[in-house]
């Protein structure tokens, strides 16, 4: 017995027979669906065919984009019971993720109901994951395909703001604030005026045949803190709740709230202004001309690298195709919306 006819014969007689004492077998990647983030190519596969509809919840909340040719992200989920694991996943799971990474690679830690490796330069994630979580798609969408998302992203020719973005024609509208600042609520007034929203969370900057790109994530949301609910009694039945850094948020879903005012699509505008934004307790809101400091200041709070400088570097790169283009502004945000919506208008 010397030739491979020979071999392939002796192991489908006894491969049945063998131990799968690695759970290799098990592991087998037998599903597969494919789709685009960003305009890039997406290959998730999987030993289980219903975890990979997971990617149904996260797929609508990118922009779509123009279809590039690069290398495919490539994402292996293996589901595969744990004997450490007990059978009801926690309400506050996204509050309990253990995350441990460098430049090369993020660990993404569930306890004991998973784990994932994200080596963020190849574009490629193995997970391992309990049925108890595998059967939860909205919640394996959420807890860990999204953070891969943004990793590989980040780490593969984009840059990210935390950022609220709004369209009028071929102008972009950009709020920039810390937690609580008023983003959100800022956004919603302008949307009820008929602005546009691309994003009330992440704003993904990219260059692409030389013309900068911008895309968002979650497209279709915005997030509301419950003191604010009050000020906008119509959104009300278009609400969800969720645990949100220990704090409970109220998401609207503006895909049935204004669907003629969700901004899919990637863009490259003609116009930029940039905001940078803070409270204060009187009535009437106003703004003044920002200097180039202050802006940098605030993309460093409020932008997503990784700890070296080569990394920083490439990223920060983007970012200054946005500050470049854009024109800034400090917003003081007061108490009264309509002048608020008043105020943005005069610089927008």
């Amino acid at each position: 017995m010397n030739n491979h006819a020979d071999f392939q014969a002796l192991y489908a007689q006894h491969h049945h027979e063998m131990e799968d004492f690695w759970s290799r077998r098990r592991s087998r990647l037998a599903h597969k669906v494919e789709f685009r983030l960003f305009g890039r190519l997406v290959r998730m596969t999987s030993n289980d065919f219903e975890v990979l509809s997971s990617a149904d919840f996260s797929r609508p909340l990118y922009s779509a984009a123009p279809e590039t040719n690069e290398v495919p992200f490539v994402i292996q989920i293996i589901v595969h019971a744990s004997p450490r694991a007990s059978r009801n996943i926690p309400d506050d799971l996204v509050e309990k993720i253990h995350y441990t990474g460098n430049e090369h690679w993020l660990n993404i830690g569930f306890g004991e109901w998973g784990n994932c490796l994200v080596q963020m330069a190849e574009g490629r994630a193995t997970a391992v994951l309990t049925p108890e979580f595998a059967r939860q798609p909205e919640l394996v969408s959420r807890c860990m395909l999204d953070t891969i998302f943004t990793n590989l992203f980040t780490r593969n020719g984009f840059a990210m703001l935390h950022a609220t973005a709004l369209v009028r024609n071929e102008s972009i509208l950009m709020l920039m604030a810390p937690h609580g600042g008023g983003k959100s609520t800022t956004a919603l007034h302008l949307l009820l005026k008929g602005n546009a929203v691309l994003t009330d969370s992440m704003v993904f900057v990219t260059m692409r045949k030389n013309t900068l790109q911008l895309t968002g994530f979650p497209v279709g949301r915005i997030k509301l803190r419950q003191d604010m609910l009050p000020l906008f009694p119509q959104v009300r039945p278009f609400l969800s709740s969720e645990q949100v850094r220990g704090e409970t948020k109220y998401t609207l879903d503006l895909k049935l709230f204004a669907p003629d005012q969700v901004c899919t699509q990637a863009l490259s505008p003609a116009r930029l202004v940039l905001c940078l934004m803070k409270r204060h307790d009187q009535a009437e809101s106003f703004f003044e001309e920002a200097r180039p400091e202050s802006v940098w200041e605030s993309v460093m709070h409020n932008s997503l690298h990784f700890d070296t400088l080569p990394i920083w570097q490439s990223n920060l790169e983007l970012i200054a195709e946005v500050v470049q283009r854009a024109e800034w502004y400090h917003l003081f945000v007061g108490t009264d919306p309509q002048q608020l919506v008043r105020a943005v208008n005069a610089i927008w």
